[in-house]
């Protein structure tokens, strides 16, 4: 899992990202303390203000879904294609992770004419 540290854009190994995520895997399974780390990887990823996906149209023809743990990108990506296809069934989770969603309160940009 990722720890979400706002600012490490640099893409070194956080020592306290390592430490807060192998504290949350020993919680889940304690058989695994003293195990030794045997690698560990940095990077940036895509996260919007709200935490949560991008999953859907941007523009007819254009479907996105990013912003997604590792975990649940499978998931996603079936949610999208039937989504694609028309099937309703998750439409009120989709609407919630509508990539337009900041958007349509954004302030609207004029037209300046000189």
């Amino acid at each position: 899992g990722g720890d979400r540290m706002a600012g490490d854009m640099a893409g070194e190994v956080v020592e306290a990202g390592v430490a807060s995520n192998v504290e949350h895997v020993l919680e889940l399974l304690p058989g695994l303390r003293g195990c030794p780390i045997i690698g560990t990887w940095s990077g940036t990823m895509p996260f919007v203000p709200d935490q949560k996906p991008l999953l859907g149209q941007l523009e007819d023809g254009l479907w996105v879904v990013t912003g997604s743990p590792f975990t649940k990108g499978a998931s996603y990506a079936k949610l999208l294609s039937e989504y694609i296809l028309g099937d309703t069934t998750h439409a009120h989770f989709c609407k919630d992770l509508d990539p337009l969603r900041f958007s349509r309160h954004a302030p609207q940009a004029q037209e300046v004419r000189g």
